[in-house]
């Protein structure tokens, strides 16, 4: 069976406003927290999949993935979700995350050089509107970094 992390929706259901920490996590590991692990399953959305091709790199990132969803300094909230990038996985004090944040972490914890491309306004789970002039950039800004990642062989 393979399991998966996540940061999913605070403490009230909702996605800003909720306190840092994890006030959902009871236990450890944690299958019901802010953000937590779980079975992995077939979105309806479908998956992007990206793995790393190095082993160790791979068990890193999965072990912190691991490490912040089995602690309760850290939980979900998208207008500070980038202070889990301050705070890291181990964090000693409240923190918060989002999905993109928290994977970002993790990727940065296994050493992978990470970037950071906000596009204010936009939200995972919608159709892309592929000829609009942000998508452009974000894609393109996107392929340059894995061409880069690639040829220095860092994924």
């Amino acid at each position: 069976m393979t399991i998966i992390g996540s940061a999913r929706i605070d403490e009230r259901g909702k996605a800003t406003g909720g306190k840092a920490g994890d006030q959902k996590q009871t236990t450890s590991p944690d299958y019901k927290g802010e953000v937590s692990m779980q079975n992995f399953y077939v979105s309806s959305k479908g998956w992007y999949i990206l793995r790393a091709k190095n082993p160790s790199v791979a068990s890193s990132i999965a072990l912190s993935m691991t490490i912040a969803c089995n602690n309760p300094n850290i939980g979900y909230n998208q207008a500070r979700r980038l202070d889990i990038i301050k705070a890291g996985t181990h964090a000693t004090a409240p923190t918060s995350c989002d999905c993109s944040s928290l994977v970002r972490q993790c990727v940065r914890e296994a050493g992978i050089e990470v970037t950071i491309n906000e596009t204010k306004g936009t939200m995972h789970g919608f159709d892309i509107m592929q000829n609009a002039k942000t998508t452009k950039v974000a894609v393109k800004a996107r392929i340059e970094f894995m061409k880069n990642a690639l040829v220095n062989d860092k994924l």
